[in-house]
């Protein structure tokens, strides 16, 4: 398992050449065995994850990935 934090940013259109701002900046917890977790949670399959975590920013992960 890779543990990650996805950043995702939205734009309401995207004029190439123009300035570009955002509407809209979403944090989730992210990588292949996480993703995988996630969707089988919500399909009701009961699910663990074992993985390294390191200080900067363990507390956050794991808050999110307990929603």
């Amino acid at each position: 398992m890779n543990p990650s934090f996805d950043k995702t940013a939205s734009v309401k259109a995207l004029k190439p050449g123009e300035l570009n701002r955002l509407c809209d900046v979403r944090m989730d917890v992210g990588g292949k065995g996480v993703n995988v977790a996630v969707v089988l949670k919500r399909l009701g399959v009961p699910v663990g994850c074992v993985g390294c975590l390191g200080e900067r920013g363990r507390e956050s992960f794991l808050k999110m990935i307990r929603q």
